[in-house]
């Protein structure tokens, strides 16, 4: 044998050792990777938590960050849509001092805030603004009632202001809503409260817009088997995620993820399927239009939705709204002037199309064209580029077994054979909302 022959064949054995130790100590991350979904088409989700309550300016906040949805259209002339997690209420601060701190009382959403709510209600009907279900508050009604009882002297001081609904001044535990953050760690909130509150979300979601959320995400990410539970008898179907879960926070505040991976698409034992956040637009933290369109990028070449982050402070903060506001549309610009297919869609249209392959508008009930299934090629392409992005000892082994040269090589066949296996991209619609089917 020659001396490059010689080398040929160590190479190709060390590729071959390198592969068998994935497969043999990964097999379960690539299958659970293998089942998650992928998609051809290009797909972006906005996801916006803590939207609710607030002082009579968060109207015309949220109006102008509408206005700027609707002058983005994708490939079928929808108008972007932002899947807004909504919290329903706030605490009665002046009557729950009244009360001497014996009880709870509660300022809701539609029956308080009638011009914020107003506003929304405009969103919906115009096709950009898609309510789901955040909860009734964000917070613990009783944690917060304890607390104040017990003589938290900042917190008795934000109840006394009047008509007081920044939630998001709280102590940080405090903010969440299905466990007992009055001290640390925190406490997990009973099965059965859990159950009550869940319903208790619900009906009033469904009271203020007239129908039940079909998806849900906790505040601060914070919940457990008992909360899929009480959403599922609730009616929840899609429990949004970043990708984790967390069931409480540790004696130092820290919070305690189990399990410390949920994937995309995957099922719990509730029939309800995960939708994983996978990109960060949060200006107010620093985390702005650029970062987001490189990580937009990369989703889209993974075969997965883009599904961003981005909360309601970035847009109704008077230092922040501004730049999230200019920041939000260049974004946009830039995934329309790159994706002439791109889709937009809302929460649980997503979590349908992972169930049935269809695309209903929960808005009009109407249907648009559906996603198509990533074909086989770009679905192994996306798959190796998932597992090189999310897992660095993986990155480790490839490089250092030199599987990195023949991996980018087959990822660069696959992109070209999934090119000429695209069909030709949808024609947009010719009246804004027209729907299909």
């Amino acid at each position: 044998m020659t001396p490059v022959g010689g080398i040929a064949v160590a190479l190709i054995s060390l590729w071959v050792v390198g592969v068998l130790v994935i497969v043999t100590t990964r097999r379960a991350l690539l299958r659970a990777t293998w089942r998650e979904p992928y998609v051809d088409d290009p797909v972006v989700i906005l996801e916006s938590d803590d939207w609710g309550p607030g002082p009579p300016e968060h109207a015309e906040s949220l109006r102008r960050l509408l206005h700027v949805l609707a002058g983005h259209r994708d490939g079928v002339g929808r108008p972007a849509v932002l899947t807004a997690n909504m919290v329903l209420s706030v605490p009665d601060g002046p009557a729950i001092v009244a009360g001497g701190y014996r009880g709870y009382a509660r300022r809701e959403l539609d029956v308080a805030f009638p011009e914020l709510f107003a506003a929304m209600r405009e969103g919906r009907a115009a096709g950009t603004f898609f309510p789901q279900l955040h909860g009734r508050e964000h917070l613990n009604p009783e944690a917060l009632v304890r607390r104040a009882r017990n003589g938290d002297v900042a917190l008795r001081a934000l109840l006394e202001i009047p008509n007081w609904s920044d939630w998001e001044g709280l102590d940080s535990p405090l903010q969440g809503h299905f466990v007992d953050g009055s001290e640390l760690p925190t406490r997990p909130v009973a099965a059965d409260q859990q159950r009550v509150m869940a319903a208790e979300g619900v009906r009033v979601f469904a009271r203020a817009f007239g129908e039940s959320p079909a998806s849900a995400v906790a505040p601060c990410y914070l919940w457990n088997d008992d909360t899929e539970a009480a959403w599922a008898a609730a009616g929840v179907r899609y429990i949004q995620t970043a990708g984790y879960r967390c069931i409480g926070r540790d004696a130092d505040g820290r919070y305690i993820q189990s399990p410390q991976w949920l994937h995309a698409g995957s099922v719990n034992r509730h029939g309800q399927r995960y939708l994983v956040r996978n990109v960060m637009y949060e200006p107010a933290d620093g985390r702005g239009w650029e970062a987001a369109w490189c990580e937009v990028r990369r989703r889209l070449r993974e075969a997965q939705p883009a599904v961003i982050s981005t909360h309601r402070y970035n847009y109704t903060r008077a230092e922040s709204q501004a730049q999230a506001l200019r920041g939000l549309d260049e974004l946009l610009n830039r995934i329309g002037r790159r994706y002439a297919r791109v889709r937009f869609a809302a929460s649980p249209e997503w979590g349908r199309w992972l169930e049935s392959g269809e695309l209903a508008d929960a808005l009009s009930h109407g249907t648009w064209p559906a996603p198509r299934p990533a074909s086989r090629p770009r679905r192994i392409a996306g798959f190796l580029r998932r597992l090189w992005h999310r897992h660095q000892k993986l990155r480790w082994l490839v490089v250092a077994t030199g599987l990195i040269v023949p991996g980018v090589l087959l990822v660069l066949l696959l992109d070209g054979l999934a090119a000429l296996a695209t069909r030709p991209a949808v024609v947009a619609v010719a009246r804004t909302g027209e729907l299909h089917g």
